[in-house]
């Protein structure tokens, strides 16, 4: 802006920094140095801001025109939000805010707070007595690492310095919401009176007190309340949807989310008006997103993704260390927390007793006067922790009931109680004493109405009538849990999201092994067949309805918009601070995923093949149960094993886990881990086993390494290793299609995209075992280049860096030379292979789920059509890497023969490597599905194939053989 007139704006010396003086030929030399123009003008900083008002008490409301945010009196201060693109590292920004052109401060200030790309700064209102009047704020932003400038667009604002009126009016509003005398209709009522008189003068007062209406009549829970409830949020103005009123409209969807989860448990609409009050906090920073991102945890947990809602959960309460949130949403959120954290089944002590240091610290901050149903609520929590921890959580429910006696809140008692029962049940079933389990949980299906309280009631019924040896009831109560949890299912929220392990899992897993203890082990495996199934449907879907948004041009434009945010990020030369970039990353990541899950949910799946696996297996509380497939006889149980669950976990942690960097395991170590899964989980008489065995493995043991099993000491055999002995085959949950066409194609080798994994040579070894091949190396393995490639691609090699994303695996990815394709990219890409050798870390890497696994990049090629993969679940050692697909090529050249080349490659390098290097390669496939062909006309796997394949170990019959091949293990 120009200075007013008669204003001489005087040019600061260079030497001047917030008050502090430096000798001006050191800051001639320094600025000099920075920007080559001694004490000249700063650089400009280049970058594109918006801008957005926030702490406004009010709205002027004018036709045609955006509402101008209104300052009453000196209790809020001046907020101005910016947001920029991401990439932009802004963690040294400050501004000097000005009011029409004219700086209220002299020195510039740093952000009060801040959420992903957006930071708000605060100022006082001036102390002007005047009359009201219209202003416009803005300022200069500066960055303090280099002194670039640039001017902030001005918002128009409005001031009032008299706030009595607007003050009297707030407070006779909050006096009707206090008042002890009148019930909760007639404070509604009264509220509802107030809103209309005051729409005009103070809309967004009104709203308030709208809102402060529905919470009573929500109260009532009656039919008419209810509908008036929905009436009133509803007809909300059309203003709530303006910029300028984002926090009113944060707090009106937040509040059309928590009737959607009402009586009508509408996952889908309660999903849908929670993001809308994120987005809105989001352009204003505001400290009160923890709540939202709290409600959208306790959904996730409902509809089996436990591990996802407490990582959510969790990362916020993290970001509110930087940026302080409001202290009882925080409070709250690590209540949550630790709640989650009691429903998650995987779970372990460290966990628990994190949990518990969150709710005793959360129990001292709420006395009984001011809540005593959520006191109770906190010690049930404490109670069920003691329980999980071996201690008597009797004490805490004892005095839970006391305070649920005395409370006058009355909402949600019923649920506080239902719990109380649950950890009552649960004791009684650790403690053995089914009887005390029944009489707990029987007659609470009596009484529940929380969805979720209902189930556990009906699977702590089951569970107790199976110790009692009443299986036929314990079938029909298990029946009864699982109706239940169908009432929360990702379908209804509207998203694919895999059915992680849960109390609805476990009800499956129990149901299974009932029917195991029932003689019926055909029952169990079509359990574990539907788990299968309920995935499926999650992620591939039903057809798109009403209820779910259909794939659009825009949907999909938004979603490669995100994606190339993201890729700026990934390949960006500025020095984010780390706070500020995983901010920005998990921003961008959540949104793409949960586009990607909205279109996924409503995919037509097609034909699918429907050939199962030779074996099944699943953990359920203490056993592990393998069943087989027997062409003639059906399924059949052929192992149960008593297993300690957490020791399990921790073993697989332990054998799998190995970070980049850190040395292999040695052999001795690696079978003292394995050898309890070993005698569990290979099949007896392994040796009568096909040329290749094909395993649905359910849970935590999609993390076993199947080849890797040590069998000597289980089996006494004169082998050491279960890949010896047949190759074993993980068959992932998500199903090939029914038919598919492969490409007569040349084989595309992508190799070394970022030049810093393989030696020069390896492209020309390549081109010499498959002269026909087309290799992009180094800086040719573009994105593009390789989705020009892909679909024509006989086969495919890659030779890149894996990275997976625990918490958003569909944007786990390969490092292409100019930047990472995602698996949902990847998913979007036509294939026609016969086969993926994906020689990268982590290719095989998913989250444990409850159906036989999802198995990341390899496992949706599977599911794509392409009959094998070969992938890696853990980092990937370089020198293996090389050795190992030298063998696998040569052997490949011999007989077309994926598998059989796959076992020889493992035989060349055994010698050379330690199991917990070969170990983490695992072969993905499904069976032949029906009618698949190349354009000649026959299957792409079976080719030459017309006897059974013996293992080279197995071929070794001299004992001299076996004596040398026990030396160099």
């Amino acid at each position: 802006m120009r200075p007013a007139p008669g204003h001489r704006k005087l040019k600061v010396p260079c030497w001047w920094r917030g008050g502090r003086t430096e000798p001006a030929g050191l800051c001639a030399g320094v600025l000099a140095f920075l920007f080559a123009g001694g004490c000249g003008q700063p650089a400009k900083l280049e970058v594109e801001i918006s801008t957005r008002i926030r702490h406004h008490q009010e709205l002027i409301l004018e036709e045609g025109a955006p509402p101008v945010p209104l300052f009453l009196g000196y209790e809020a201060p001046l907020s101005l939000c910016l947001a920029t693109e991401p990439g932009i590292d802004t963690s040294q920004w400050e501004v000097r805010l000005e009011l029409d052109g004219t700086a209220l401060t002299s020195d510039f200030l740093p952000p009060s707070v801040g959420l992903g790309r957006v930071l708000c700064f605060d100022t006082p209102v001036p102390q002007d007595r005047g009359k009201p009047r219209r202003a416009t704020l803005g300022g200069v932003l500066r960055d303090r690492f280099d002194g670039a400038r640039r001017r902030l667009p001005e918002v128009r604002i409005a001031l009032d310095p008299d706030d009595s009126a607007y003050r009297e009016t707030r407070r006779r509003i909050l006096d009707v919401a206090r008042s002890q005398e009148l019930s909760p209709d007639s404070i509604a009522e009264r509220l509802l009176a107030e809103a209309r008189s005051e729409e005009r003068q103070y809309p967004q007062l009104s709203v308030r007190a709208r809102l402060m209406a529905a919470y009573f009549l929500r109260r009532s829970d009656q039919a008419e309340s209810l509908r008036r409830v929905r009436e009133e949020l509803i007809s909300m103005p059309g203003w709530i949807l303006e910029e300028e009123a984002a926090f009113w409209g944060s707090q009106v969807a937040l509040a059309r989310a928590d009737l959607a989860l009402g009586k009508d448990w509408n996952l889908y609409d309660a999903w849908i008006h929670l993001r809308e009050a994120e987005e809105l906090q989001a352009t204003i920073a505001d400290p009160t997103h923890i709540e939202t991102v709290r409600r959208q945890s306790e959904i996730l947990v409902r509809v089996d993704a436990a591990g996802e809602g407490i990582a959510r959960l969790g990362t916020a309460i993290e970001d509110c260390e930087r940026w302080p949130c409001a202290r009882t949403l925080l409070l709250g959120a690590q209540v949550t927390l630790g709640w989650l954290t009691l429903l998650d089944p995987q779970a372990d002590t460290a966990d628990y007793l994190k949990a518990r240091r969150a709710s005793e610290a959360a129990l001292k901050e709420i006395s009984a006067d001011e809540d005593s149903r959520e006191r109770a609520n906190l010690l049930v929590n404490l109670g069920h922790l003691q329980l999980l921890l071996g201690e008597d959580p009797e004490p805490k429910l004892r005095e839970a009931e006391a305070l649920l006696e005395v409370a006058r809140e009355t909402t949600g008692r019923r649920e506080v109680e239902g719990w109380i029962g649950i950890v009552r049940g649960s004791e009684a079933l650790s403690s053995k004493d089914p009887a005390r389990a029944l009489e707990v949980c029987l007659e609470l299906t009596k009484e529940a109405e929380e969805p979720l309280v209902a189930a556990w009631s009906w699977g702590c019924t089951a569970r107790a009538l199976r110790l009692q040896g009443n299986l036929a009831l314990a079938s029909e109560a298990f029946d009864q849990a699982l109706r239940i949890h169908g009432y929360a299912t990702p379908q209804r929220l509207g998203q694919s999201i895999a059915l992680g392990i849960s109390r609805r899992t476990e009800d499956y897993y129990g149901a299974a092994r009932l029917a195991a203890d029932r003689g019926d082990p055909a029952t169990t495996w079509d359990l574990l067949a539907l788990l299968d199934r309920l995935n499926e449907r999650t992620a591939t879907g039903k057809p798109c309805s009403a209820e779910i948004p259909v794939e659009t041009a825009a949907h999909r434009r938004e979603r490669r918009r995100l994606f190339d945010e993201l890729a700026g990020l990934e390949g960006s030369t500025i020095e984010l601070r780390r706070s500020q970039r995983e901010a920005l990353e998990k921003s961008l990541r959540q949104r793409v995923q949960e586009l990607w899950r909205q279109y996924a949910a409503c995919r037509d799946p097609g034909d699918a093949s429907a050939a199962e696996p030779r074996f099944r297996a699943f953990v359920v509380e203490d056993e592990l149960l393998l069943l087989e497939l027997d062409p003639q006889q059906g399924p059949r149980l052929v192992r149960r094993s008593t297993v300690d669950v957490p020791d399990l976990r921790r073993r697989l942690r332990e054998a799998t886990s190995r970070a980049d960097g850190q040395p292999p395991l040695e052999d001795g170590r690696w079978r003292f881990l394995l050898e309890p899964v070993a005698r569990a989980l290979v099949p007896p008489h392994p040796e009568s086993l096909e040329a290749e065995t094909t395993f649905a493995l359910h849970g935590l043991l999609q993390d076993v390494p199947l080849a890797a099993l040590p069998v000597e000491a289980a089996h006494e055999s004169e082998f050491h290793w279960f890949a010896q002995l047949t190759v074993p085959v993980y068959q992932p949950a998500l199903p090939a299609p029914e038919t598919s066409r492969f490409s007569d194609g040349s084989p595309l080798f992508l190799v070394d995209p970022r030049g810093n994994l393989l030696s020069p040579q390896v492209e020309e070894t390549y081109h010499e075992l498959s002269p026909a091949s087309r290799v992009l190396y180094g800086a040719a393995a573009t994105s593009e280049a390789f989705r020009q490639a892909l679909g024509h691609a006989r086969w495919l090699h890659v030779d890149a860096h894996g990275r997976f994303d625990p918490v958003y695996p569909e944007l786990s990815s390969l490092q292409l030379a100019d930047r990472p394709v995602t698996f949902i990219e990847l998913a979007e890409l036509p294939v026609a292979l016969r086969f993926a050798n994906l020689s990268s870390c982590l290719t095989g890497r998913w989250p444990i789920t409850a159906d036989s696994g999802h198995y990341g990049i390899a496992g949706l090629l599977v599911q794509k059509g392409v009959p094998w993969v070969i992938a890696s679940r853990s980092e990937l050692d370089n020198r293996f890497a090389e050795a190992f697909n030298l063998a696998f090529y040569s052997s490949l050249g011999e007989s077309d023969d994926v598998s059989l080349a796959y076992g020889k490659a493992l035989e060349a390098v055994r010698a050379r490597f330690p199991a917990s290097v070969w170990g983490s390669l695992l072969l993905l496939g499904h069976p032949t599905p029906r009618g698949a062909t190349s354009a000649e006309g026959h299957s792409p796997t079976s080719e030459g194939r017309t006897t059974r394949f013996v293992p080279p170990a197995l071929e070794a019959a001299t004992s001299a053989q076996r004596s040398d091949r026990g030396a160099r293990q």
